[in-house]
Order: structure tokens, then C-alpha cells, then sequence
């Protein structure tokens, strides 16, 4: 069974509800296709959140630095507006996404431990595509 998931970037930890993509080298066509789709996906999620933080000015304040405990109640809000707009008809103005608004010393860092699990789980996906 296929359980919902959230689709993340190569340097995430592969987890049962994170799952990222196969390491690069020397991969099958069925694996560079789930790297394809799965980047689709990915950036799909990119380009809403950008839309939603510059749609919903405060929310570029608010995740400059964000609080650890309000984060869940922060981006469940994002979610809830983003609804209420789409359910009256309305649309975010494609030009208002933000970016390049991150820290300028911020750097990658990156997770090489899995999950069987999730593992598992991406496996499953794989095949199914």
C-alpha cells in the first residue's frame, strides 16, 4: 500500500513520509524516470510555497526565522489560506512568488541515513511509475 508522502531533496534523510530520490550513479531508465517525476513533483511544492510566502507577505517574516513549535500551526495556516483562495475562485498572482530570500551564509548540509521503510516505500513508487 501507497500511503501520502512529502516529496524531498537529495540531501533529505529517506524516511516512510519523506521520500527522496536514488543516489546518481549509474542508474537504471525506470530509476531516472522516478527522478524525474519525482523532481516535477518536487519543485511543484517549491514554486507553491514561494507563491504562498510571497502572496502572504508575513509568511516571509515569519519563516526567516522560525520558531520551532509554531512551524506546524504556521504552515498549516499557509495551507488553510491557500485553500480558501482556491475555494472562492481566486488565484495568487504568479508574480508574486519570493526568491533568493534565504540567509546568504546558509549552505547545504546533507543526510545520508535511510529508513527501510521508506525504502521500502520507494521502491513501490518506482515500479508503479
Amino acid at each position: 500500500e501507497i500511503r501520502e508522502f512529502v516529496v524531498g531533496g537529495v540531501n533529505y534523510r529517506l524516511l516512510p513520509w519523506l521520500i527522496t530520490t536514488y543516489e546518481s550513479n549509474g542508474v537504471s531508465a525506470s530509476i531516472s524516470d522516478f527522478h524525474a517525476v519525482h523532481e516535477d513533483a518536487r519543485l511543484l511544492a517549491v514554486r507553491t510555497f514561494l507563491q504562498l510566502k510571497g502572496s502572504l507577505r508575513i509568511l516571509n517574516k515569519a519563516m526567516w526565522r522560525p520558531d520551532k513549535r509554531k512551524l506546524p500551526s504556521i504552515i498549516l495556516l499557509c495551507c488553510l489560506l491557500h485553500n480558501i483562495i482556491i475555494d472562492s475562485g481566486d488565484q495568487l498572482h504568479p508574480d508574486a512568488a519570493l526568491f533568493g530570500h534565504h540567509d546568504s551564509g546558509y549552505r547545504d548540509q546533507c543526510c545520508k541515513q535511510v529508513d527501510p521503510t521508506g525504502i521500502t516505500l520507494r521502491e513501490n513508487l518506482a515500479k508503479h511509475l
